[in-house]
């Protein structure tokens, strides 16, 4: 199976199980299993507006995160970012989000038990608060 540079193998998610993501090719397959964990989010009405690859801006510098969506519970707008392995340029743009972010940013890794879990939450401080 052909790798990117990282190693990680394109990965697309099964259609007849998840059609909210047909004809989507994920770079990773932990970015996959995330995506398909977030549909089953949306379905049991935890988060909604569940959006892939959204164009933000941190510090005037253009970044996509993996996704972004409304929490049920909070009405807070968040953003995910998948990491298998951390390069040069995220670690500029994790420091940046935490004064410029357009909101708060979970940070998800595989962990050893082979589930994804949060790591890591970055709360910018010009964060506009949650709409009622």
């Amino acid at each position: 199976m052909p790798t990117n540079k990282y190693n990680a193998i394109r990965s697309a998610a099964n259609e007849k199980i998840y059609p909210e993501l047909k004809a989507r090719s994920f770079p990773s397959q932990i970015e996959r299993d995330r995506a398909q964990e977030l549909v089953l989010l949306q379905r049991a009405g935890d988060i909604s507006e569940l959006v892939f690859q959204p164009r933000v801006y941190v510090s005037g510098i253009s970044y996509h995160p993996d996704c972004a969506y409304r929490e049920r519970k909070s009405g807070e707008k968040v953003y995910e970012e998948v990491k298998g392995l951390e390069t040069e340029r995220w670690r500029i743009v994790k420091k940046l989000w935490y004064f410029s972010g357009p909101g708060v940013l979970y940070i998800m890794k595989r962990g050893r038990d082979g589930r994804i879990h949060c790591v890591e939450t970055i709360a910018p401080t010009n964060a506009a608060p949650p709409r009622p």
